[in-house]
């Protein structure tokens, strides 16, 4: 999706008109192909785009992505998202997934294979429940 400009080690660096324009590519050609969102959601990812290109010259590279994972996630089907790990520092070593009895590693880079299908109790200090909640508070402001 993004074509982050990557400088020693691994650091991103974007200008707040490359970032505006990653944001207008979303908005104006990706949003468009996306048949998840319904009028309405597609509607309040328009807002919370402008939102946060208004706020570009302000953003670090994980507030950046934070926002547009925010954004992305108002679709609200848990398919589509935003590939954003190199504007978080690292790709993950695990992927994980909510099923109707909890969190579970559902994909691993190899190195990590024996994680694969285990429960994720925490986040943290947090019970993975409540770090849902957290972040879907983080992401809707409610």
């Amino acid at each position: 999706m993004f074509a982050p400009m990557v400088s020693h080690a691994g650091d991103i660096e974007l200008q707040p008109q490359q970032l505006r324009e990653d944001l207008a590519f979303l908005k104006e050609r990706w949003a468009p192909l996306d048949k998840s969102f319904s009028d309405e959601q597609r509607q309040a990812f328009d807002r919370r785009i402008e939102e946060i290109a208004a706020a570009a010259d302000k953003l670090t590279p994980e507030d950046f992505a934070l926002s547009v994972m925010g954004a992305v996630a108002l679709a609200g089907n848990g398919h589509t998202n935003a590939n954003v790990a190199a504007y978080l520092g690292a790709d993950l070593p695990v992927r994980a997934w909510w099923f109707a009895d909890g969190l579970f590693v559902v994909k691993t880079h190899p190195a990590y294979a024996h994680l694969l299908g285990a429960r994720i109790d925490r986040i943290g200090a947090l019970p993975a429940e409540q770090a849902l909640l957290q972040a879907t508070w983080s992401i809707h402001g409610s």
